[in-house]
């Protein structure tokens, strides 16, 4: 993770730079008392105003410095978020589909706001005030060793004894932290089902069960961010102890070395001021470390992230647009069953084929497999001549477009549903609007195309949310459509009107995955087939149109 803080990030060789100004900047102040105190003892009044003039001239040189080095911390941290938070994403947005779903989104939410979170403040910030600390301890470590070696050991050797502290309570600190992680991503677990499950809520009057089920899950969030911080607070408690110890010897000790006539008053002044910037960065130590271990389970989870595996799908294009897709002895395996076994067959350009499958045959799957979704099958899958593993992402998703049961929808005007960021010329949207019969609605909108959809297509049904999402591959001229039940929560009026648009598709290829199809996909289907026990088989075909595909297999939904 330190690698962010040097990437693309020049601020940081100012900082580096600047640190050490600020160092000796602080650190002189020890030196502005001790000559306070020798005036006090020696001084000519007639010279107050020089001293006045050299403290006023310290101080504004002190706050402009200090300005400059929060401007440039901040700064930093900003460049070194950014490129983490988006080199996280970019893995998200990357990953294969097998992967990205086996975690929940709420635990990638987790990652990329409360992880991220506990980077900044307990890692990349840390590290910078660690290094600072380091120079303010240095410099003000020589000045004293300078001022007198006896004084400037003891304070040396009571200052590390604060660091065994953490050093005791480093496994628990860990233990703790990571136990804080995890009861955080249980919170964004909890919270994210309990509001996408409102309606349900007030359906089934689960009010209350869901509010007491969050309540346990912010409590144990709570509590285990309580035990963390009293450990925190805890360890550094026991340090300061020591800190205080420093403190106290200072006057004690120096106070002998000074009856000694080994050091004067003004330059005890001056240690006392000094072992400020050697105790305290030390003390401040044990909690930078203890952030650091806390934090560190934070960083696992990131870094794991960012170890995923890109799928960048193959380096291949296909030569032209195609609807043809054949499968030649196609085998998808899942732990130890085979959910497809052996498939060979092959959809021809244009023609739309209903394939029936009771729940758990594959149909999805099948689906996934042919869109470039899932990965882990043997045998083929070719668009033409060439196996989709060869193609790459951008030549795929060109060639196919799948319809899901729950079509997504950006919180974002009708006009960029469709085009989805590519630069579409609005003839052709308007024509795809009136193929999928959308033109009345949009044009009596008075936004027309700049229409707001607003948070989950609020201001559309369902069947519009579908005819939408059938208007996207119309003006990309997608060969090939897939349907994945997605017809099934709607009313069979609607249902029937999406599956005669898509049917009625010319030279579009059409799979159309169901359990439970209208009788408008049963009559102008070309070919029905049935998945089952893995496999794959022709039930019905255009020669046999007039007949009832349904009744020529015992089929159960």
């Amino acid at each position: 993770m330190v690698r962010y803080l040097f990437r693309k990030n020049p601020g940081i060789l100012l900082y580096l730079l600047l640190a050490p100004l600020r160092a000796l900047s602080a650190v002189a102040v020890a030196g502005a008392l001790a000559l306070a105190i020798d005036f006090a003892n020696n001084g000519d009044l007639a010279d107050v105003w020089n001293y006045v003039l050299v403290f006023g001239v310290y101080i504004l040189l002190d706050l402009l410095i200090d300005a400059a080095d929060q401007a440039v911390r901040l700064r930093i941290t900003k460049k070194t978020m950014t490129a983490l938070r988006s080199d996280v994403y970019h893995k998200l947005s990357h990953m294969c589909c097998e992967r990205f779903f086996r975690r929940s989104s709420a635990e990638y939410l987790s990652n990329l706001t409360a992880d991220a979170e506990v980077l900044r403040d307990s890692y990349f910030y840390i590290l910078l005030n660690m290094y600072a600390d380091f120079l303010r301890c240095a410099v003000a470590l020589g000045l004293l060793l300078w001022i007198s070696p006896a004084l400037g050991l003891f304070v040396l050797v009571t200052s590390l004894l604060q660091t065994t502290v953490p050093v005791l309570y480093a496994n628990k600190l860990k233990r703790l932290g990571k136990a804080y992680s995890d009861a955080q991503e249980r919170h964004m677990q909890a919270l994210k089902e309990n509001l996408s499950a409102f309606l349900t809520a007030k359906l089934f009057h689960m009010e209350g069960h869901l509010e007491a089920r969050y309540a346990r899950a912010l409590e144990d969030a709570e509590e285990s961010r309580r035990k963390s911080k009293f450990t925190k607070e805890w360890t550094s408690s026991l340090s300061y102890v020591f800190n205080q110890l420093a403190h106290l010897g200072v006057f004690l000790f120096g106070a002998v070395l000074v009856i000694q006539n080994r050091i004067s008053v003004s330059e005890i002044v001056a240690a006392s001021e000094l072992i400020v910037y050697i105790s305290y960065p030390i003390l401040w130590l044990n909690g930078d470390l203890v952030e650091l271990r806390t934090a560190a389970i934070s960083a696992q989870k990131l870094q794991a992230l960012l170890d995923e595996p890109e799928d960048r799908g193959g380096s291949q294009y296909l030569p032209q647009p195609t609807g043809t897709i054949a499968l030649r002895d196609l085998t998808f395996r899942y732990g130890t069953r085979d959910i497809l076994s052996h498939l060979t067959y092959t959809f021809e350009q244009g023609k739309k084929y209903l394939i029936l499958g009771g729940s758990g045959s594959g149909k999805s799957t099948l689906l996934h497999l042919i869109a470039g979704l899932r990965g882990g099958y043997t045998g083929g899958i070719f668009l033409g001549d060439t196996e989709i593993r060869s193609l790459s992402r951008q030549s795929l998703t060109g060639n196919l477009c799948l319809l899901q049961q729950e079509p997504f929808l950006f919180d974002d005007t009708l006009y960029h549903n469709i085009c989805l960021d590519e630069a579409m010329d609005k003839a052709q949207v308007w024509q795809a609007l009136e193929r999928v019969e959308l033109l009345p609605r949009v044009k009596a909108h008075p936004d027309g195309l700049h229409m707001h959809l607003g948070e989950n297509a609020a201001a559309l049904s369902g069947g519009e949310k579908q005819r939408v999402v059938i208007a996207r591959a119309l003006v990309r001229r997608t060969p090939v459509l897939l349907l994945d039940e997605s017809t099934s929560h709607l009313d069979p009026a609607t249902a029937a009107e999406i599956e005669a648009l898509v049917l009625g598709l010319d030279g579009v290829t059409v799979l159309l995955v169901s359990h439970n199809p209208t009788q408008t996909v049963l009559n102008r289907a070309d070919a029905v087939l049935e998945l089952s026990d893995g496999q794959l088989r022709q039930i019905s075909s255009e020669s046999s149109h007039g007949k009832n595909p349904l009744a020529m297999v015992q089929y159960k939904a």
